[in-house]
């Protein structure tokens, strides 16, 4: 069920359709990231993206339309990942234009399918292709998928879209028109031991935006410290590695980036804004490595 994976990476009524809903996050979530393919399709930047995507990966694309009746490209709303801070533990919310009926019947077919009952909803198990992980995956309503191969958070996600179980709290980070929107609990994450990490560790809390705003890509960075007397000094490390990365090359030289640094409040923030198509030039040269 490699294509079922692949799927889940590609990613209320006051809500657009596809922003992120922090009703459908538990409350215990430590770390959670989404995905607005619905405000990507919508922007310059992502209709460059999905038409590159179109064009370079034809058979994979007809390969999961073959296999489940939908194009991710087209046919998905939006994707939420979240984690309860433990290594490789995630759960994959995907929402979309969805046969139900015909997924549940291909997932029937995968290696030792099982099912277990979760309340009133079905829970479909199965092994991996390598035959050492269990997956679980189930749907709540006709265009909800959540996905993972840990069976307990499965289990909590269906808890806390029913409201048995609470959910995140509101995100007041959350800016109109943005389609990535990505926080952290730092201190609550299982992260490597090494010099990066700990310099990561001075964080306590880490949320990312970006949105395209007009011609030009926006991203926002917020960080809480764990100390407040660290903000200023998170503030010029920040600075040092933005000046360091436009430096390090020189195609980056005629770049029009901008940026706002502040460290006020105990917090520190960054904006970045560069126009569209040097943001796509950069995606392109990532793309190659």
């Amino acid at each position: 069920m490699k294509t079922l994976l692949l799927l889940s990476l590609l990613a209320s009524s006051l809500l657009q359709a596809g922003q992120f809903d922090h009703t459908r996050v538990p409350a215990n979530a430590e770390w959670y990231l989404h995905l607005d393919l619905e405000q990507l399709r919508e922007s310059k930047f992502g209709d460059v993206v999905i038409r590159e995507v179109s064009k370079n990966h034809q058979d994979g694309i007809a390969k999961i339309e073959g296999l489940f009746k939908l194009n991710p490209l087209e046919d998905l709303h939006d994707v939420t990942l979240f984690g309860d801070g433990k290594q490789d533990h995630a759960a994959i919310l995907i929402k979309g234009e969805m046969d139900r009926a015909y997924l549940e019947k291909t997932i029937v077919n995968a290696d030792d399918y099982r099912v277990k009952a979760h309340g009133d909803i079905v829970i479909h198990t199965w092994m991996d292709d390598s035959g050492t992980k269990r997956q679980n995956a189930a749907f709540y309503g006709p265009d909800l998928l959540i996905f993972s191969d840990k069976g307990n958070l499965v289990k909590l996600a269906l808890d806390t879209l029913s409201k048995t179980k609470p959910h995140l709290a509101k995100d007041e980070n959350v800016f109109e028109g943005e389609f990535l929107h990505a926080h952290a609990n730092i201190q609550k994450i299982a992260l490597a031991d090494d010099d990066g990490s700990r310099l990561v560790r001075k964080a306590e809390q880490v949320t990312i935006t970006l949105q395209e705003d007009g011609d030009r890509m926006a991203a926002q960075l917020l960080i809480t410290p764990v100390k407040e007397k660290h903000a200023r000094h998170l503030s010029k490390i920040l600075d040092g590695l933005l000046s360091f990365g436009m430096m390090s090359d020189e195609r980056l030289d005629d770049f029009d980036m901008r940026t706002e640094l502040a460290a006020a409040d105990g917090e520190v923030s960054m904006s970045a804004t560069l126009p569209v198509g040097q943001a796509l030039a950069i995606l392109g040269e990532l793309a190659k490595k």
